[in-house]
């Protein structure tokens, strides 16, 4: 299950599915309960995959918030982090994300997908991709 809901979401088209599959072996299922901070502005440690609920985004310099429910994603330039940068360095989440209501989530870790990226390393240093945003967020 967790690697169909991957195939969802917004990818580079040369995503080949050996990459797919190790990524889907670290989806950790988590639950969050209303008004948790998920993710804060500062070096991006996770993405997720929101399974149940609803999550807002939040920009401190932004007067507006957004929302995404289940079915969508937030934090996938992970998916992209070892394309196109070396490591230690780390990709930045531009907004915080906290539950509008009780939240399962399918969660990658940033350390997981280093891992993924190290053992991969080759797969990724061929990727001619650019840097994924979190704009997108449909899985």
């Amino acid at each position: 299950m967790p690697l169909n809901r991957l195939k969802q979401v917004p990818l580079p088209q040369n995503m080949d599915e050996k990459v797919l599959r190790a990524i889907s072996e670290y989806l950790v299922p988590k639950k969050y309960t209303k008004n948790d901070i998920i993710i804060r502005e500062k070096p991006l440690e996770m993405m997720i995959f929101i399974v149940e609920g609803c999550v807002i985004i939040e920009k401190t310099d932004f007067p507006s918030t957004l929302k995404r429910r289940a079915g969508e994603v937030y934090g996938e330039k992970l998916l992209s982090w070892p394309a196109w940068t070396s490591f230690p360095t780390l990709p930045i989440a531009t907004e915080s994300v906290r539950t509008d209501d009780d939240v399962e989530a399918l969660v990658l870790m940033v350390t997981d997908m280093q891992e993924i990226g190290w053992k991969l390393r080759r797969y990724f240093s061929s990727m001619k991709i650019t840097r994924l945003t979190d704009m997108s967020g449909r899985f």
